[in-house]
């Protein structure tokens, strides 16, 4: 059950575009290495804020915790929300 929950809300390459007229089916576009690109840049900026902004240091990125902890991320897909303070402190 987790792994179809995983695959149904992954980021991949391609998008699903209804048809205007019959409304019911669907047609897979690939997006373009420019909207993709895009995408990856302002990801990249948003890491860059949160390490500019908490002053982390700039070995974080090399760190395989952090690496680890994107593809983590990654791979759960879009609705994740951020742990609580409590839960990080008690837990780990």
């Amino acid at each position: 059950m987790i792994k179809k929950k995983r695959e149904e809300e992954s980021v991949d390459c391609f998008e699903e575009v209804a048809k205007e007229k019959t409304g019911t089916s669907k047609v897979m576009t690939q997006k373009t290495i420019n909207q993709t690109c895009k995408y990856r840049d302002v990801v990249i900026q948003d890491i860059c804020k949160c390490i500019y902004g908490n002053a982390l240091p700039f070995n974080l990125l090399r760190s395989p915790l952090f690496v680890q902890m994107l593809k983590s991320v990654g791979e759960y897909g879009r609705g994740l929300k951020p742990p609580l303070i409590m839960r990080c402190w008690c837990l780990f």
